[in-house]
């Protein structure tokens, strides 16, 4: 396991939209949880509707966190797949289409949802391990570019 430098920070971006059941306290309260512990993580909250501005923000991102607590069975958040295509590492919770798309431990990590330590213990997980970071992200581009191709 690799610790990235304190001075360093680690970005985490969520994509928030309340009327598809994301979760905001969940999310505050796994963050907070997270940068007690881990003061170099900086968290970002853009509003679903912010899409010219989401680009942007996942390109200087390490981590997508998805918190949803409900959802349609096949509904997947837009920010996910753009995401997993960038390379991006992505913490979710396992609600809607999401465990259709991501597959925990291979190329992303997948939580229950409405349980803040859970998807605080997944981030801290990504937060101090830049490798396994890294290879979730590197897996999810192939696997999403895959998945794209074959549909």
């Amino acid at each position: 396991m690799t610790e990235r430098a304190a001075r360093e920070p680690v970005r985490l971006l969520a994509v928030a939209d309340e009327a598809a059941g994301d979760d905001l306290a969940v999310l505050k309260d796994a963050v907070g949880l997270v940068m007690k512990a881990h003061p170099h993580v900086e968290f970002v909250v853009a509003r679903d509707a912010e899409r010219t501005r989401l680009l942007e923000l996942m390109q200087r991102a390490d981590i997508l966190v998805v918190a949803r607590t409900a959802a349609a069975p096949r509904s997947v958040p837009p920010a996910l797949p753009v995401a997993m295509a960038g390379g991006l590492c992505v913490v979710a919770t396992a609600v809607g289409g999401v465990p259709g798309v991501l597959t925990d431990g291979l190329d992303g990590l997948l939580v229950p949802g409405g349980d803040a330590p859970a998807l605080a213990a997944a981030l801290v997980r990504v937060v101090t391990d830049d490798d396994t970071r890294r290879r979730l992200g590197m897996t999810a581009a192939l696997s999403i570019r895959g998945a794209l191709r074959s549909a």
